[in-house]
């Protein structure tokens, strides 16, 4: 775990709409290059979303475990680099069908969106270099 959120960033997250929630997430995944998720014993938990299946990620361990609730109350939070995420399991999530469900609170649904969407996203912001948040 190489960075983790402010005291302030964790007394005002649950303030965001997923839409905020978003937006900060991928300004913190590209500026810690890694990427949050909760685990069991057989890999990252899939939660499902309006009948679909999504991978759900936050960008601080802190969040993922403050996350965690019925039934993934179990699971561990586990990092990987945002390089092994955009290049390797992008195309698991593409291939399977799974969306990518950004920063989902305890008692909130993430942002969802396609897997290829998203990590165009990230991809071009890698590149670019340009993110950054105020505050």
């Amino acid at each position: 775990m190489k960075y983790s959120p402010s005291n302030s960033e964790l007394e005002n997250y649950l303030k965001l709409s997923k839409e905020e929630r978003f937006n900060y997430c991928l300004v913190r995944i590209t500026e810690a290059e890694e990427v949050w998720g909760l685990a069991e014993p057989q890999g990252w938990i899939i939660n499902e979303v309006e009948e679909q299946a999504t991978l759900p990620i936050w960008p601080y361990q802190q969040f993922a475990v403050n996350s965690a609730r019925k039934p993934w109350q179990d699971a561990s939070p586990q990092a990987i680099s945002l390089e092994h995420f955009v290049y390797k399991v992008s195309q698991l999530l593409i291939d399977n069908g799974i969306l990518v469900e950004i920063f989902p609170t305890a008692t909130q649904p993430g942002h969802v969106i396609e897997a290829k969407a998203f990590f165009n996203i990230l991809e071009n912001m890698m590149e670019s270099g340009e993110y950054f948040m105020e505050g």
